[in-house]
């Protein structure tokens, strides 16, 4: 059986084989062009260009109430999630197919969900929620007691309340309780907040306005993704966007972008309402990898347990046996771990300086050019630290002025714990990967 998990998110769905590396699949966006509906990133590509024919929110309102004009007559949610199911599944032939649902869906939502899956090509053998397949991947960070996962979609963001109970020595049962749409903006609104903030630093800087002009607002709408991928390794990264026979450029900072996002950052971190005393914080990747959140987060006290971007379709991989039902296709609510109950809760940011230098071997290697890899072999190009026999890499960068550790896909121990998503590090943590017996400490120099 060649087992294929795909999650639905409308921020961006993706999807992992059992055999395989990760896969995007772009957002659940929707645009009526040439007669006929684009959905993805096709969709999203030309969403400043034609604005009045597109649709973002029909994953949000599971309705069949026709959308109205400028859409053709009749047209509704459902016809547009069958769309993009439709649009998906020549990616996802002959695969076994495990849904992940979002969390926060009535019951007449599912119930329609159900009938469109009924009616297409997607015959899914097994169904689970995010939070929870998520949840159960990531159990060695858990212990008995309430889980809350915290995840952005497009419009909104969802909080998860999930019981943990232990079973035996070494099982750990997962019991969903609530998921919460939370009244809080969502990833929509924090992209077109960004917008704003680049388009008032392109005027003040060089008196060019990007959104006068739809061309123009376009490409900075679509720039946006990698010019945020740059910042996760780097805090600044310059902006050019050519109008008529000019260039303009501007530097743009993750500070920026933090500030541009700061209130809404606020509203979703008061809505969830989440402390270290009402249980233990599970935050998807796609929140942490936001400028300036988890710094936010920090000031305010709150310590999160950062997921892998994988973290909920490698969930329901390992879960696959229970959510195989043949028979019947229904959600999943609980869920039995094998994996062995951590003896405490990890802390992934204390109150240590920051490292300035990697210490191996013997010598001191200073942290101040970013990214800084550990690899087995490196370029000119690239500054780190060679490791004998180390497969793969892995990297550490800054962010908002401090050191993160982001494993990747290498196997990596901190403070002799595996780690599998980006870890803060603090002067005095020791960090270890695959055979080599040397630990690296990271020390300050003052």
């Amino acid at each position: 059986m060649n087992l294929f998990a795909l999650e639905l998110n409308d921020a961006g769905m993706l999807g992992l084989p059992e055999d395989g590396p990760l896969q995007k699949f772009g957002p659940g966006y929707a645009l009526y062009e040439d007669g006929r509906f684009h959905y993805g990133l096709t969709a999203l590509n030309r969403s400043r260009l034609k604005p009045r024919w597109i649709c973002n929110q029909f994953w949000q309102n599971i309705e069949t109430q026709p959308l109205g004009r400028p859409f053709p007559k009749g047209v509704t949610p459902a016809d547009l999630i069958h769309g993009q199911f439709t649009h998906l599944s020549p990616r996802l032939e002959d695969k076994a197919l495990i849904l992940l649902l979002p969390d926060g869906l009535t019951q007449p939502e599912l119930a329609l969900l159900f009938g469109i899956l009924q009616a297409g090509n997607l015959k899914p053998v097994g169904m689970t929620t995010v939070a929870m397949a998520a949840a159960s991947h990531s159990a060695d960070h858990l212990k008995p007691g309430r889980v809350h996962h915290l995840e952005l979609n497009l419009h909104r963001p969802v909080k998860t309340t999930i019981m943990v109970s232990s079973t035996h020595a070494s099982q750990l049962r997962l019991e969903k309780q609530q998921a919460s749409v939370l009244q809080a903006p969502g990833l929509k609104h924090l992209l077109d907040a960004w917008v704003q903030a680049i388009s008032r630093r392109f005027v003040h800087e060089t008196r060019f306005d990007p959104l006068h002009a739809a061309e123009t607002e376009q490409r900075l709408f679509s720039g946006l993704p990698q010019w945020l991928q740059t910042l996760r390794e780097q805090d600044r990264v310059e902006i050019a966007l050519d109008s008529g026979n000019r260039s303009y450029r501007i530097e743009l900072q993750q500070a920026h972008l933090a500030e541009a996002a700061r209130e809404i950052y606020e509203a979703i971190l008061n809505r969830a309402n989440i402390t270290d005393q009402n249980g233990v914080a599970l935050l998807s990747q796609r929140l942490a990898q936001l400028p300036g959140f988890l710094d936010l987060a920090h000031k305010k006290g709150l310590h999160f347990t950062v997921l892998p971007q994988d973290a909920a379709p490698a969930g329901a991989l390992e879960q696959a046996a229970a959510l195989n039902d043949p028979q019947q296709l229904t959600r999943v609510l609980a869920v039995t771990t094998q994996r062995q109950i951590p003896k405490k809760k990890p802390v992934l940011q204390a109150p240590r300086p920051a490292p300035t230098h990697v210490l191996y071997k013997g010598l001191a290697h200073a942290l101040n050019q970013w990214p800084f890899y550990f690899s087995n072999q490196l370029t000119a190009e690239t500054t780190g630290l060679c490791i004998p026999g180390l497969k793969g890499s892995c990297l550490i960068r800054q962010e908002q002025g401090r050191i993160l550790l982001d494993p990747q896909k290498t196997a990596c121990s901190h403070n002799g714990s595996t780690v599998q998503s980006p870890v803060f590090l603090s002067a005095g943590d020791r960090l270890s990967f695959g055979l080599e017996p040397e630990e690296i400490q990271m020390i300050a120099v003052v």
